[in-house]
């Protein structure tokens, strides 16, 4: 009897050259940067807005770009996809690592999204938000 295998995405199989994590806020967000070999290149904060984001990741090469589903998340994944990133959306249900930490804070949550996402992103469980159209269906619905 023969053995199904199931061809891996894209993303398991290549090393990105650039991974960031990214914890986002209401008001303002964490990101972190690292090389495919972990090796911090960029950390800092920005605000939670369409045009701090554009600044900060816009003009930058293709990176894989890792953070949890939330408020904002949808619109900020649309975004950097726009900019041409690979986007993972963490499930925060399945990275205990984050969510139950002791040592919990939006730098430390960024770098280790950016960490999971550079390591092995289904560590991450990336989930996939429905598009706009249709998240306005489910609003209409309810």
């Amino acid at each position: 009897m023969k053995q199904l295998i199931k061809k891996q995405p894209r993303t398991a199989n290549h090393k990105p050259e650039r991974v960031a994590g990214l914890d986002l806020g209401d008001r303002y967000s964490h990101y972190c940067v690292l090389t495919g070999d972990g090796e911090l290149v960029e950390e800092g904060r920005l605000q939670s807005t369409e045009a701090s984001l554009r600044k900060q990741f816009a003009n930058e090469p293709r990176m894989r770009i890792a953070l949890e589903a939330g408020t904002h998340s949808p619109w900020v994944s649309r975004l950097l996809e726009s900019f041409g990133h690979e986007v993972l959306v963490a499930n925060p249900r399945q990275i205990r690592a984050i969510t139950s930490s002791e040592s919990k804070n939006d730098r430390n949550d960024a770098e280790k999204l950016a960490r999971f996402a550079a390591c092995d992103p289904k560590l991450l469980s990336p989930v996939r938000h429905r598009s706009p159209e249709r998240q306005q269906d489910t609003v209409g619905v309810r």
